[in-house]
């Protein structure tokens, strides 16, 4: 089931933006058409020059989307720079207080 998957370190959401899967049910890939954006989330805030409106400002004139093809918000900012998956983890905090790593590649990192 869905605990034994995510013991494995495999991913059992929707792919989060940055990541992809090749085959319905696979595990997450990076995706190369927005992996840098979310790189690039990742290297300006740690500048701690930004907010996260200022932040998503400047993704979307990078011409960062989101899946439904609308301009970041601040929100979507806060969301990524909190979310554990783009560290290597997958979080079941709600239910299990357990945190495993997954197999993707994370993302935060710029290599």
């Amino acid at each position: 089931g869905m605990v034994e998957k995510v013991k494995r370190g495999e991913w059992v959401w929707a792919a989060p933006i940055g990541y992809k899967r090749l085959v319905k049910g696979g595990n997450l890939v990076v995706d190369d058409e927005t992996a840098p954006f979310i790189r690039s989330i990742f290297v300006e805030y740690t500048k701690g020059t930004h907010t996260f409106d200022s932040l998503a400002r400047l993704m979307t004139k990078l011409g960062m989307k989101t899946r439904q093809g609308k301009v970041p918000r601040m929100q979507l900012m806060e969301k990524i720079l909190r979310n554990p998956v783009y560290y290597g983890i997958i979080k079941l905090l709600r239910h299990y207080k357990r945190l495993w790593h997954g197999s993707n590649r994370e993302l935060r990192s710029p290599h």
